[in-house]
């Protein structure tokens, strides 16, 4: 054996350990080309000792999220097994396998359908549908089926493949455990905890016998059964709020406060819708009270984010999204597909996002008053603009319906009632 030939055995050798044993896919990589390079310069890479080589490399490849580079060079050493064994061999099946988890990888998934197919035949043909090897095969269609959105096969597919796993090797074996993993990540991944928690509390009881306390599966699993439990737990005890309809009394009151001034008070009659469902006005309205006191509605109550998708639509979850700055008022106005929709979005953009130029807030306001829409941002903005008022004239104009006009016509709007509210926001204008 000449020099070079030994520094080429040395290599491979190398590559071995680190992509294999000690898991230093970067070096692994580096170590790989160098012997790949070096095998095609004394025409060694048409060699099927070459093939160990290629599969090392493309699997350090893989590791490092390299896709392209790895199903490339897989598919590489696939031609070169095919030019030395036959369709059935193991070897050459091996390879089908690694093209097939290369292009599902890299999302190639009608390339890795096509080889998991031509790997199914072959296992059909040679060991049968109860090896372990067929129950590979299930488990990459199946992941391929997740990431298309059949995940109802998928789920099946992969109950397929645990069983086979579970009667050929038993529940002591890496393989089985990998696939208990598989199914668990499916269910978690679509809101299913309830299904995943037995699979997890499995693996969390064999992996340290069968991989080692310290294997990523242990901990992985450990911290998923954690989050599953804590999920199953709240959903338990936290019944799903329901929005609470306003009594009308609790809405005279708060229109009362509102009318005069009183933020803190219309605060006070709105924390308990708020503490268990709102309906969207009452969320708005509470921000601009919590914006007028200096008040984030972080500090004041948790609950307006998660109520935001109890709203009644998606415009309105839409409104107090915007209210809360997950959302732009811009989009939100490009939305506004209507006038109401637009008076609405207009008057909660001048009442929460109000600059200190009071000729622009101005500005804003008497935008939502043209043209008369049955609308409570018209109101709403009817009460902002008597305060911006400069003058006594002025101030007449834009007086105000009675805080009773003003209660009633709120009432009608969030029961619906949208004829009673229409009446009543043209009463004496």
């Amino acid at each position: 054996m000449d020099d070079i030939q030994r520094r080429l055995e040395a290599l491979k050798a190398r590559l071995y350990k680190l992509s294999r044993e000690q898991h230093e896919y970067e070096q692994a990589v580096v170590v790989g080309e160098e012997a790949l390079q070096l095998s095609t310069e004394i025409k060694r890479d048409t060699d099927p000792s070459s093939l160990a080589l290629l599969n090392n490399l493309a699997t350090s490849y893989q590791h490092l999220g390299q896709h392209d580079r790895s199903e490339a060079t897989f598919r590489r050493a696939l031609s070169l097994a095919r030019a030395h064994f036959d369709e059935d061999s193991s070897e050459l099946l091996a390879l089908v396998n690694n093209c097939a988890d290369a292009c599902r990888l890299g999302g190639k998934f009608a390339d890795a359908e096509a080889y998991y197919h031509q790997l199914e035949a072959a296992l059909l043909r040679t060991v049968g549908e109860a090896h372990p090897h067929y129950a590979l095969t299930l488990t990459g269609r199946a992941l391929i089926r997740e990431a298309t959105g059949d995940v109802s096969e998928s789920i099946l597919l992969l109950r397929r493949a645990v069983d086979i796993l579970r009667n050929a090797l038993g529940t002591n074996h890496p393989l089985y455990l990998e696939s208990l993993w598989n199914l668990a990540m499916v269910h978690r991944h679509h809101g299913e905890a309830k299904a995943a928690e037995p699979l997890l509390e499995e693996i969390v009881r064999l992996t340290p016998e069968v991989m080692g306390g310290r294997h990523p599966i242990s901990s992985q699993a450990i911290a998923e059964l954690k989050r599953v439990r804590m999920e199953l737990r709240k959903s338990e005890v936290t019944p799903t709020p329901q929005i609470r309809q306003p009594s009308p009394a609790d809405l005279q009151r708060c229109m009362d406060n509102f009318e005069a001034r009183d933020y803190t008070g219309c605060i006070r009659t709105l924390t308990p819708y708020l503490e268990t469902g709102a309906p969207a006005f009452f969320m708005l309205l509470a921000m601009v009270c919590l914006k007028r006191l200096g008040r984030d509605w972080h500090d004041f109550v948790t609950s307006l984010e998660s109520m935001a998708v109890l709203c009644d639509d998606d415009w309105d979850s839409a409104l107090v999204q915007m209210a809360m700055g997950s959302v732009s008022p811009d989009d939100v106005l490009e939305r506004a597909n209507t006038p109401t929709r637009k008076c609405q979005c207009q008057y909660y953009i001048a009442a929460l996002f109000r600059t200190e130029d009071p000729d622009h807030t101005r500005t804003m306001l008497e935008m939502c008053l043209t043209p008369p829409v049955d609308c409570h941002g018209q109101i709403m903005a009817r009460l902002d603009l008597r305060d911006l008022a400069p003058d006594v004239a002025s101030a007449a104009e834009l007086e105000p319906e009675s805080s009773a006009t003003i209660t009633k016509c709120l009432d009608a709007f969030t029961r619906r009632d949208y004829r009673t509210h229409r009446q009543l926001l043209h009463v004496e204008r």
